[in-house]
């Protein structure tokens, strides 16, 4: 079964359009459950200090460490197991290493952290936190290393999921 986007999911968009336009009834290709996870999963990074976010829950911790770093935007992503499905450590750890020089190289300030679902058993995926990316950059990293999704946020610091397929 395909999620269909409807007025109870405020918090979750298509890359195809910016975060603050809602959309009505487009269909992905990420399974039902597999959003319900990507919903309930806790993003967490140092900042220094720890911020976990959450889908939908607006975050004053994000919102000083935005206002710290002078910036609007910000985008949690991974390139551990690519369309959710799980590969080898080894090959997830070299994705990430990768993940982290490309970061580098676009002078992207990020911190690392942990995508994790509460009770669900999936392994944490590490990932980072990258200030001042733009929209459409963010979901470029999101497509290149294969994910179904990134987590955005904007100024309101409310995180969103954002469907990349």
């Amino acid at each position: 079964m395909t999620w269909r986007r409807h007025n109870t999911a405020p918090h979750v968009v298509l890359a195809t359009q910016r975060p603050s336009a809602p959309t009505t009834a487009h269909a992905t290709v990420v399974a039902e459950d597999k959003l319900v996870a990507y919903m309930e999963t806790h993003y967490s990074v140092r900042t220094p200090e720890v911020i976990t976010l959450r889908i939908g829950e607006a975050n004053a911790a994000l919102a000083e460490a935005m206002r710290r770093h002078g910036v609007a935007t910000c985008a949690f992503v991974t390139a551990f197991n690519p369309s959710g499905a799980a590969i080898e450590e080894s090959e997830n750890l070299a994705r990430h290493a990768a993940l982290l020089a490309d970061l580098a190289k676009i002078g992207c300030v990020s911190y690392e952290g942990a995508g994790g679902h509460p009770d669900n058993g999936w392994p944490e995926e590490r990932s980072c936190l990258c200030f001042g990316l733009l929209f459409e950059d963010a979901c470029q990293i999101g497509a290149k290393w294969g994910q179904d999704a990134i987590v955005w946020c904007d100024a309101d610091a409310v995180p969103q999921l954002v469907l990349l397929r």
